[in-house]
Parts: C-alpha cells; structure tokens; sequence
C-alpha cells in the first residue's frame, strides 16, 4: 500500500503537467504561435524559435513553417519537464544539501529571467511606446498643413 501511494505521488505531478500540456500545445499551436510575431510579444517559444528552426532545417522545413517550430518546442518542452519530473524528485527528497542547491538555482535563475523582463518592459518596449505616444500628441496639436499653408 505503502509502495502504491509513492507510485501515486510520484504520477501526480506528472499527470497535472499533461492536462496542462495538451491546453496550452492547442492553444499554442492555433493561436499563440503567430503572436510573438504579430504583437512583437516574448515568450518562452519565441526565444526557442531559432532552437526549433536549426533543427528542422536539415528535414527541409522552411523558416516560415510556425505551427512546426511550435510542435518541436512542445515536444522539447514535454521531454525535459517529464525527465526532471522523473529523475529530480528521488534525488532532491534523498538530500538536504542536493534540494537546497537546486532551490538556489531555480531562484537565481528565476531572477535573472525576471530582470531580463523587467529591462525589455522598462528599457526598450517602454522608449517604443513614450515616442509613439508623443507621436500621436504631436499629430493632434499640429495644425495640418495643406499646399505649405496652415489649414
């Protein structure tokens, strides 16, 4: 009884990730795909885009191919998440200083990613819009001009 409720334990994780993977690979692969593009958003499966790209170019896949790229990047994504959700648990729940050591990493890690956000919101993205907000304020305060005269 004892060895089902590891078993268990063990799977839950597993099977939540897979709910959750089959939603977001639909919604991914119908619409999430072209938004990077289109509204010049980030994400993860945009930052491994050109990952995805290199390896279908050998299968003759072209740049264009999107919905291709993202069926990779949620191929990549499910092997990694269920290999951690595999192997890690064993090796953290074995030792303290293991567990504490990967904690320590996932929030340098998570820090880093969070910076990197925080420096395209308020760095780039936020001068993109200042300049097309000042844009539209200009537009209504100039008078228009027609043939050189003020109209």
């Amino acid at each position: 009884e004892a060895e089902a409720l590891q078993v268990d334990v063990a799977n839950a994780p597993l099977t939540l990730y897979l709910f959750w993977w089959i939603i977001y690979g639909v919604w991914l692969l119908l619409v999430g795909c072209q938004l990077p593009e289109k509204l010049g958003w980030r994400s993860s499966f945009a930052d491994m885009r050109p990952i995805c790209m290199r390896l279908l170019r050998p299968f003759g896949v072209p740049q264009t191919a999107v919905r291709a790229h993202a069926a990779v990047y949620l191929a990549i994504h499910a092997a990694l998440v269920m290999t951690a959700l595999k192997l890690l648990p064993p090796l953290l729940y074995a030792s303290e200083a293991l567990h504490g050591f990967f904690l320590l990493v996932l929030l340098l890690f998570a820090v880093r990613q969070g910076g990197g956000y925080y420096k395209h919101s308020w760095g780039q993205k936020l001068i993109i819009n200042i300049k097309k907000a000042l844009d539209e304020i200009a537009d209504k305060v100039e008078p228009k001009k027609v043939h050189g005269k003020a109209a």
